[in-house]
């Protein structure tokens, strides 16, 4: 009995979930209303509240969602056994390019980060996205020996942090091809500049050798 009331609730939060999924990205967060979502859902108002206890609840159970989603088919784009740093290259381009795609452009980059605060936005995709996929990724490069070991940590927030930006520019953008384009080429040579060059101790770009005087 109980087993089957756990999977007829499962049942009925994906139903939210999907239905507000289709309407956030249709009409925006702002537009959509608690009737729409339970009615879109097959489901009473009572139940909808029952599982989340407003609007915004929703909404982050929504953008887990497109977390979840999303790093699953990066793991799937990525080749098994590659170079961890052409992989992390790949996945960048990957996330970039799904940047475009109407319902994570909608909701996972224009309403959930307004409306759930930078610090939440940040920690779901920390929790289940692609920051993750990124700390993994270095530190399978650190063990390869192509980048230096140090600072994996704190590199893996700073590259994330350049990747969400290039995201949120993308997503705002009059022109998004061009200008994912543009972000694409530029967290490319971010990424490569990662790889440790044969004698040198740490990432980075080589540095010419200095001329004698």
């Amino acid at each position: 009995m109980r087993r089957q009331q756990s999977e007829r609730s499962d049942t009925t939060k994906q139903a939210i979930v999907a239905a507000a999924c289709d309407l956030f990205t249709g009409h925006g967060y702002d537009r959509t209303s608690l009737d729409q979502i339970a009615e879109k859902a097959g489901v009473s108002k009572g139940a909808l509240y029952h599982h989340y206890r407003d609007k915004t609840e929703i909404l982050a159970a929504v953008y887990t969602d497109l977390c979840h989603h999303m790093s699953e088919r990066l793991l799937g784009d990525v080749e098994p056994g590659s170079d961890p740093i052409e992989a992390l290259r790949s996945g960048s381009r990957f996330f970039l390019n799904a940047c475009s795609e109407p319902s994570y452009r909608r909701i996972a980059l224009i309403d959930a980060p307004a409306v759930l605060g930078w610090s939440r936005w940040r920690s779901i995709d920390a929790d289940g996205g692609g920051f993750g996929l990124l700390r993994q990724g270095l530190v399978a490069a650190a063990d390869a020996g192509l980048t230096s070991p140090e600072h994996l940590e704190e590199r893996a927030h700073l590259l994330i942090a350049a990747i969400f930006e290039a995201a949120l520019l993308i997503a705002r953008s009059d022109t998004p091809h061009t200008t994912r384009a543009v972000m694409a080429e530029l967290l490319d040579r971010q990424l490569e500049d990662l790889r440790t060059a044969p004698g040198r101790p740490g990432g980075g770009p080589a540095v010419a050798d200095r001329p004698a005087d």
